[in-house]
């Protein structure tokens, strides 16, 4: 009983001292991103797939507000490709990160996704997600996210289940 006890111990120290590798500092980065779209979403694209660039401003040790800018495409199916080509936007996102358990954080980000493909509409933006963030090197640390997002404009939206993996510098 004693060993499990000290086991038990052991594992909370390391991953409380988990947590304390990532220094309290403002944080660019740059990241792919893929969506697959659900719902009536599913019926229209098969895929959104783009980039963006972001920063991470630490409010406290657990606590960082964020903003990010990109590119997104969206595909639209094959059969039902006579709706014309496929939409661009450009994302762009404010939002708040909380880490707990470690590197591990839940992010929510609002903002517009300003069309890049004539005869679309913005879309408002809102994106609650999960993700991880763990150093490669000293500088240097990997992020990996899942998020829903919904874009919605003009009475409908588009909803995605969507992918992140960064580099943060």
């Amino acid at each position: 009983m004693k060993k499990l006890l000290l086991l038990i111990a052991m594992a909370g120290t390391s991953f409380s001292s988990w947590a304390q590798i990532e220094p309290m500092r403002t944080r660019y980065g740059i990241a792919l991103e893929a969506g697959l779209p659900v719902g009536k979403s599913g019926d229209v694209y098969s895929l959104a797939i783009g980039g963006s660039l972001f920063l991470d401003y630490p409010v406290s040790p657990t606590f960082n507000v964020s903003g990010s800018a990109g590119f997104t495409n969206l595909t639209i199916k094959e059969e039902i490709s006579w709706l014309g080509d496929n939409p661009s936007f450009i994302p762009l996102k404010v939002g708040a990160k909380y880490f707990f358990l470690n590197n591990l954080f839940a992010q929510a980000e609002v903002g517009a996704a300003v069309a890049a493909t004539k005869g679309r509409s913005t879309a408002a933006i809102i994106a609650p997600g999960l993700g991880l963030s763990y150093p490669v090197s000293g500088r240097t640390n990997f992020e990996a996210g899942v998020r829903y997002e919904s874009w919605a404009a003009d009475g409908g939206s588009v909803d995605q289940v969507a992918f992140k993996a960064a580099l943060k510098f």
